[in-house]
């Protein structure tokens, strides 16, 4: 089956969906663009036409042919997503139901974030905008090699602060989540939806074959930048499964696979998120340098993998909600460490020689309160009033694990201390962060 919009309205295979021939469906809506395609249907963003608010519409079709069994399926997935009392987390349905011609399908429609983007399209918005930049420094010849390397810093600084943005809000939107006791079950780039706080919408013309035509792409925003800080953006998340703790509790096999991929999906998006902390280093390559966790076999017939940690019986499954938690004080780390570096070493030079052979006391008692304090309490530099609020309660309620259980803490240190020599006289301790002694 092939759907198709053509003048707004949604088409499959050629023919317009609706409950007959001559009884077209959705007429309140125009249809934009697919955002996603799942194992049991495909999400577009529609805009309604007299409200000319953004929503999105899912549709349910049984492409595997497994006939009542789907559609039920479908039908509790649908009430699910209708759960008003955690709709600060998910895009919630307010209209759900069924047309026949010229294939059944179940539609649900929901309210969402303003001028939406995927998290997959958000992630290549900043790709292609990283590059582009690149690439105009690089052949701008008004640019001294001095300069360009100034240029390239700043690129890297923003483009990291924008991933770090977006990957506390995503970590703190799934924490909220399992907060309610839910299991999301699909955490996949489509699944996830960001609005208008970092991207707005270009508009440009093309000429194609001596038409012209006009085209919106959306770009990332980069006037209100500043790297060291966290801000909350707008984030909703759609296609909420069926799967809950409380009721997987009853069915150990269940919870342990539901689990394996929560964290599987948590661990790839904020892997893909913080790719640019490493693209200019040779010794760490990755996410996984920063983490003491292992990464298993496949889990089932599924790309998701088995992650696990150490512990004094033996290896153990990585908990989806302690695992956010703990993610969520890495971010917090690294965010501090790349703030210092921005403002001391915008063009981040590798073994860059700082003023000062020390950190600042408030800056050595963030720094410890991330790693060593069960609870973080006190309002935290470079990070604003909003999310302070949402993340001391939220990191507070975590059943916390020795420090070093998911995050391997020294390493981060060892990442930094190579872009500032501040960093490079102090270490992780087992409770602190101490100076060393020479």
């Amino acid at each position: 089956m092939r759907f198709s919009i053509k003048n707004g309205e949604l088409y499959l295979n050629g023919d317009r969906v609706g409950d007959s021939i001559n009884s077209p469906g959705f007429q309140d809506y125009k249809f934009i663009r697919p955002i996603g395609e799942g194992a049991n249907g495909i999400a577009f963003i529609a805009k309604h036409r007299f409200l000319e608010s953004e929503q999105v519409i899912k549709i349910y079709y049984d492409k595997h042919n497994r006939g009542n069994k789907f559609f039920l399926k479908s039908e509790l997935e649908t009430k699910k997503n209708a759960n008003f009392g955690i709709s600060n987390i998910i895009a919630t349905v307010h209209n759900a139901g069924t047309y026949l011609y010229p294939q059944k399908i179940l539609y649900s429609i929901m309210e969402s974030v303003p001028h939406i983007v995927t998290l997959r399209d958000a992630i290549n918005i900043v790709d292609n905008t990283y590059n582009k930049t690149k690439h105009e420094i690089e052949h701008d010849d008004s640019n001294t090699a001095e300069e360009k390397q100034k240029y390239f810093g700043i690129n890297h600084h923003e483009i990291l602060s924008v991933n770090l943005n977006i990957c506390m809000t995503f970590l703190l939107t799934v924490h909220r989540l399992h907060k309610k006791g839910i299991i999301h079950g699909d955490l996949n780039g489509g699944n996830i939806l960001l609005g208008d706080d970092l991207f707005e919408d270009k508009r440009e013309f093309i000429y194609t074959d001596g038409i012209e035509r006009e085209v919106t792409t959306q770009i990332l925003k980069r006037d209100n930048i500043n790297p060291g800080t966290l801000n909350l953006i707008s984030m909703r998340l759609i296609d909420l499964g069926s799967s809950d703790f409380s009721k997987l509790a009853t069915k150990k096999q269940n919870l342990d696979i539901s689990s394996m991929r929560e964290s599987w999906f948590i661990y790839n998006n904020c892997k893909e998120l913080l790719k640019y902390l490493f693209n200019s280093d040779n010794i760490y390559k990755g996410l996984d340098d920063f983490l003491s966790i292992s990464v298993g076999g496949k889990i089932g017939k599924t790309q998701c993998r088995k992650l696990t940690y150490k512990t004094n019986t033996g290896e153990r499954p990585v908990s989806p909600e302690r695992f956010t938690g703990e993610l969520m004080r890495m971010i917090l780390l690294i965010n501090f460490l790349h703030g210092n570096i921005a403002a001391y070493n915008p063009d981040r030079i590798i073994g860059f020689q700082h003023f000062d052979d020390r950190l600042s006391r408030e800056d050595l008692t963030d720094f410890n309160q991330v790693i060593f304090d069960p609870g973080i309490s006190s309002y935290m530099n470079g990070v604003d009033t909003e999310i302070n609020r949402e993340i001391n309660p939220s990191i507070d309620s975590i059943n916390y694990l020795p420090p070093g259980s998911f995050i391997n803490w020294q390493n981060i240190w060892d990442y930094f201390s190579r872009f500032d020599s501040r960093f490079q006289n102090y270490t992780v301790g087992t409770d602190r962060i101490q100076r060393q002694q020479y």
